[in-house]
Order: structure tokens, then sequence, then C-alpha cells
């Protein structure tokens, strides 16, 4: 039943929050929500609290390190640059993948 709700849920757009919120819910593959996140990560604008508030503490805070990572060089200090993220497609995918502990290979 997951796997047919999951190719449906595919078919349609569903706004990247809603649809981790959505798949966290009914606990489908995570491995479909790559774009996603990636998309939350790269975006100019950080999380608002609602968003932090509908994803739960653990994925925003996820969410929050790739965005980390997806952003410039490191300072002296070790934090990253506040710049819009310019990473690759395949440089941000593999950044979510092991920020999110996801497996690579089809989902």
């Amino acid at each position: 039943m997951k796997k047919l709700a999951c190719r449906e849920l595919e078919k349609i757009t569903i706004e990247p929050v809603r649809k981790i919120s959505l798949y966290q819910a009914y606990e489908l593959d995570r491995k479909l929500l790559i774009a996603s996140y990636a998309y939350l990560a790269q975006r100019e604008d950080p999380l608002s609290l609602t968003e932090g508030r509908e994803l739960g503490l653990e994925t925003a805070l996820l969410i929050a390190t790739a965005r980390e990572c997806a952003r410039g060089k490191p300072t002296p200090g070790g934090a990253h640059s506040p710049v819009p993220s310019a990473l690759p497609a395949n440089d941000l995918e593999g950044i979510i993948r092991r920020v999110f502990g996801l497996s690579s290979g089809p989902p």
C-alpha cells in the first residue's frame, strides 16, 4: 500500500515542507524527499518558525545542517558563508544523502 501511495503522490506537485511532513507522518520512503530537502537547503530564505514546527526538530536541524554544508567555504572559525548556494546538483544531492543518512541507489 505504501508503494502505491508513493507512486500516486509522486505524480502530483506538493510544496516541499508539506511533502516532507506528509511522508514523515506516514513513514514513506525518505529517498523520494531528496529534491524537497535540496530545495529547502538551497533556497535563499531559511526555514520559518512555522515550517520548522511542521517538519519537527530533527528534520529542521538536518535541513539547517545541509544549508550550512552547501554554503561557501568555511571561515577560519569553521562557519560557512551566508551567501546563496551555487553548488552543482550532484554535490548538493551528495550533501543531502550524507546529512540525512540516505544510501545511494534507487528508492
